[in-house]
């Protein structure tokens, strides 16, 4: 079954972080869409979690006002630590070539420019980026981001079907040969009249 990642920041989130994600799981199902196994931090999470989103079809990511000023307990931009678990959960998702990304942004909150941004965060800005909007538009901006993923799992669905046809065609192929083979096989060792 074809899953879509969410990633967001769990502690202290922007509320219409929980809004999207019911939003999500609303439309396209609870076990459609997987977030982070719950391991406290270090490189065990950083594997389990590029483990986790090599096996989906897309991540989304949701990210609030907290996304770029939320302070760890020094006071420092969370973002800069190399072990906070978003950053990771973000930098696992853009080091995976080929992998879907749509950045939903909440709270009327823009992505900064990317030199504000720790560099390997950076081509977070040049991936899909929507904003959902307040409180009139939060439910148009909700079925945009559910037709995007839709996207992504019927995209999944379809290489599948794609690759079940070549799988077929190089077996039929790999039969016609074997079947010439034969043939030719059994005309050279017969006997001449």
């Amino acid at each position: 079954m074809a899953r879509i990642y969410a990633a967001y920041r769990r502690d202290n989130p922007h509320p219409d972080v929980e809004r999207v994600l019911e939003g999500l799981a609303h439309v396209h199902g609870a076990t459609a869409i997987v977030s982070a196994p719950s391991i406290a931090t270090g490189a065990t999470y950083r594997t389990v979690v590029e483990n986790q989103i090599r096996e989906c079809v897309g991540v989304v990511i949701i990210a609030g006002p907290e996304f770029n000023t939320e302070p760890d307990a020094l006071g420092r931009r969370r973002l800069d630590n190399p072990d906070d678990l978003f950053r990771i959960e973000i930098e696992s998702a853009l080091k995976i070539s080929k992998m879907m990304v749509v950045v939903a942004l909440v709270g009327g909150y823009f992505l900064p420019d990317a030199k504000l941004l720790p560099r390997s965060l950076r081509p977070l800005t040049r991936r899909g980026v929507m904003n959902m909007g307040a409180h009139e538009s939060f439910e148009n901006d909700q079925n945009l981001l559910n037709a995007a993923v839709r996207r992504m799992l019927d995209g999944s669905a379809r290489r599948t079907v794609r690759c079940l046809i070549v799988v077929l065609l190089l077996f039929t192929v790999v039969s016609l040969i074997a079947v010439v083979l034969a043939t030719i096989a059994a005309n050279t060792a017969s006997p001449l009249p």
